[in-house]
């Protein structure tokens, strides 16, 4: 909350707690092998946070990038080391950064991460010095979001 959620400005972040009564909680899903609908079993995600086993709204998300990029989380010299794609022992660059995914798109520099988990599938989307980030979450598990949030971010890039 003090280096995290607060100076990002994540009004609805926060540990999960399979327990707590969350309003507006999206309940998981999942497609059964025989390919209909069902609900996710519940699980406790406690073990496996703060990479994993948080509450966020989409909104948060967004924050969060915003925050990111200014410089009220990390340096901004930091920021641009974590933006930075690795060198492999082999002199080959790596499409991952420090904790993103990173690659020259359209003339800018896009990074991201997914998150999955039981009943969840997210995507996290920024377009580095434009302004843009996008995240898009769903309440069913296995989804692939990376397209529908790369779609909205060249809608509104233009």
């Amino acid at each position: 909350k003090k280096n995290v959620f607060g100076p990002a400005g994540m009004e609805r972040a926060g540990v999960d707690d399979l327990y707590a009564i969350v309003p507006h909680r999206a309940r998981g899903y999942q497609i059964t092998s025989s390919g209909t609908l069902a609900n996710c079993d519940l699980a406790d995600t406690s073990n496996k946070i703060a990479g994993g086993g948080m509450l966020a709204t989409a909104g948060d998300l967004v924050r969060f990038t915003i925050a990111f990029e200014r410089g009220r989380l990390v340096k901004t010299a930091t920021v641009d080391r974590m933006l930075t794609p690795a060198v492999l022992a082999g002199g080959a660059f790596s499409p991952y950064g420090l904790g993103w995914y990173v690659a020259e798109r359209d003339g800018g520099q896009w990074y991201w991460h997914s998150g999955a988990q039981q009943g969840v599938s997210t995507f996290l989307l920024a377009l580095r010095k434009q302004g843009i980030s996008v995240a898009v979450m769903a309440n069913l598990e296995r989804v692939n979001l990376a397209e529908l949030a790369s779609r909205i971010a060249l809608i509104v890039r233009r």
